[in-house]
């Protein structure tokens, strides 16, 4: 059987991809705001950290073809 028929309700990988990115951005920016409190200048590093692993995401799926 071809991949098309065996697999054709599955999420696309692209999708899986975006949510599991999501998911540790959203874990650097708990990690960010636990570091203000003790280390300003980890928080900004962690955050920065996680608006580029999103910004290179965003690009990457731009490039996805449809």
């Amino acid at each position: 059987m071809s991949a098309q028929t065996c697999q054709p309700e599955e999420t696309p990988v692209h999708i899986e991809v975006v949510a599991v990115v999501a998911h540790c951005v959203t874990e650097l920016e708990q990690i960010g705001r636990a570091a203000e409190l003790t280390t300003p200048a980890v928080a900004r590093a962690v955050e920065r950290v996680a608006q580029q692993i999103a910004g290179t995401v965003i690009d990457r799926l731009r490039e996805w073809p449809s």
